[in-house]
This record gives structure tokens, sequence and C-alpha cells, in this order.
């Protein structure tokens, strides 16, 4: 054999082991969002959805999503104007992320300073999680009824949802934000619920919410 030919086959050989490299070795993910396994990529910054909505741009259009509550009654988020709230995505049988976020959550129920912010989590598995397993999975972080919604809506009404509060929402697909609304019902910021400087700048939002709430309905 010429060396030409060894050197052309070689040449070959390189081209076709890259090629099979590219083809099957799995792509990274850049989104924060967490898939049947409850774990996000902690790399990942949501960046694509949250430039598509703005703190303080505009109210969302709440009367137009209904959603089931856990306790089996319908809901329209148009109940929510007038209240500060925190919205969150998660499913019931998600072992890990949405527990730990339910967690803190239930913290922020749990601190006197909150006592009038309302908290909201809709499902991204709406045909496992019926109203039943819903309430039975609230009752787990002692969830009160009347400040802590669980929702099950059509998939395409939390895709829609998910849009509005700038996260990425599909089926067993969560974000680790959590999102804050005025009594507008206007987006004011979304925070990671496992980042200690995130929460607590939620915190300083959520007080500076019902400090104003509360000069204008003095």
């Amino acid at each position: 054999m010429s060396a030409g030919l060894r050197v052309w086959l070689s040449l070959l050989v390189f081209v076709a082991v890259g090629y099979g490299a590219y083809r099957y070795l799995p792509v990274g993910s850049e989104t924060e969002t967490a898939s049947a396994t409850g774990d996000a990529d902690a790399s990942g910054t949501d960046k694509e959805n949250e430039s598509k909505v703005k703190p303080g741009e505009k109210p969302v259009d709440l009367s137009s999503f209904t959603m089931t509550e856990r306790s089996g009654e319908s809901y329209n988020f148009e109940q929510l104007k007038g209240k500060i709230w925190v919205a969150n995505t998660f499913f019931a049988s998600c072992p890990h992320q949405c527990r730990k976020m339910n967690e803190s959550v239930a913290a922020l129920q749990n601190n006197p300073d909150f006592a009038d912010v309302h908290f909201v989590s809709v499902s991204v598995d709406p045909a496992a999680d019926t109203p039943k397993d819903l309430a039975e999975y609230a009752d787990t972080f002692s969830a009160d009824k009347d400040r802590w919604l669980f929702m099950n809506g059509k998939m395409s009404d939390v895709r829609r949802l998910g849009d509005e509060m700038g996260v990425a929402t599909g089926y067993q697909t969560h974000t680790r934000k959590l999102i804050v609304f005025d009594q507008t019902g206007t987006y004011r910021g979304a925070f990671t619920y496992n980042s200690q400087e995130q929460m607590s700048e939620l915190s300083k939002l959520l007080q500076e919410l019902l400090a104003a709430q509360k000069d204008s309905e003095g």
C-alpha cells in the first residue's frame, strides 16, 4: 500500500470517528427546568424565557385562567386580584426538587411577616395530580387552604401560564423559580428557591409590596 493511500485511509477513519461522536453523544441542556426525575440542571438560568417577561411591565389577564383547586372547586385566577401572591410549578410524584421547593414555599407561608401573602402551586402533571392527590400532597406541607392553592388545569393553560410567568413549563417539566405577582396581577420577579441570596431578594420584594399595599389602603 502506498504512503498516499495510507494517508487517505487515515483521514477517512478520523472523519468517521468524529461524526460518530457528534451524532451519538448527548448535548448538554442550557435550561433550568427539571424533567420527570425532578432534578434540575444547576447550570441553567431560564434566560430565554425570562427575556420575554419584564418585571412591572403589565398585568396578567388573570380572568383567562380557570383551573381546579385541590378542594375540587373551579377557581378563576381573577380571584387573586387585590392579593400579593407567589407562584410555582411542580408535580406531586417528583421526588426531589419539587418537594424541596415546596418546603421553601411552606417556610414563607409560616413566616408571620408574610401572613397576607398568598401562594399558588400549579401541577405540570395534571392527568396524574387529581384534586384528591393534590389535597394529600398539600397536607404534607400543612398548606393553609385559604392562602396556599394547589391547581390542576389543562396542559395548554399550564404552558400559557408559564409563558406569563417567564419560565419554561411543560409535562413534568418545572422550574426552580418562585414567581412574585403584586395585587394587580403584575409579574414582579422570579427567584430561585435554593439560592439564599435570591430568596433574600424575594423576601425583600414581598416586604416592599406589602408595605406599599398597606400605605394604599391607609
